[in-house]
């Protein structure tokens, strides 16, 4: 192996934890754009980096999903415990505001992690969700990706499975924030520079 040619990747991959300190990005200083990139591929920077990051399968965005779900839905049985107490378990009044409560904490934990680009579920699927550029996508792309969300959601949940068979699967909420996602689970390395270009 021609050892000239191999290139080190910078993740600096943004909160929390150790490894996950810094602004966001993937590929260090210079970011990407990945808006005309191939089906399966994310590429950073060529010049200053030699990993190739997939966008996320279907399945790791599934166990991401789910994860986040579970959370939520923990979150909403307390809710629902202290909304039963203190109406004295009257049905009708408690379900309707379990029905505002669920909407208003999804809306709030999409507003909280979509700017930042993770979430505890897609952090334990190794997947982050970045702009075309390959920055994390900061208020304006989160808050447009949390409302699309919320339609993904009030469509049977189809907006979702739209990254089923999607090109570069992207959900509903993806296309209207013109947000990816991709896995950082995985890194393919480059070894030669060209062979990757013409990919």
């Amino acid at each position: 192996m021609n050892t000239s040619k191999e290139f080190f990747v910078v993740r600096i991959l943004g909160a929390p934890g150790p490894k996950w300190s810094g602004d966001g990005s993937l590929s260090g200083e210079n970011y990407p754009d990945i808006k005309n990139s191939s089906r399966g591929n994310y590429k950073p920077d060529l010049g200053n980096s030699s990993g190739v990051y997939p966008l996320a399968s279907f399945r790791q965005r599934l166990v991401g999903f789910i994860i986040d779900e579970l959370l939520v839905m923990s979150l909403l049985f307390v809710i629902w415990i202290i909304l039963a107490v203190v109406f004295r378990y009257e049905s009708p009044i408690v379900a309707s505001q379990m029905a505002v409560a669920s909407s208003l904490l999804r809306i709030g934990y999409g507003c909280i992690f979509n700017p930042r680009g993770w979430s505890p579920g897609k952090r334990y699927a190794g997947i982050r969700i970045v702009r075309e550029d390959g920055l994390p996508p900061g208020l304006t792309y989160g808050l447009s990706r949390t409302a699309g969300a919320f339609v993904s959601r009030n469509i049977f949940l189809l907006g979702y499975l739209w990254a089923k068979w999607d090109r570069k699967s992207q959900t509903l909420h993806d296309k209207l924030a013109r947000t990816y996602v991709v896995s950082i689970s995985q890194e393919f390395v480059v070894t030669d520079m060209e062979d990757l270009s013409q990919k």
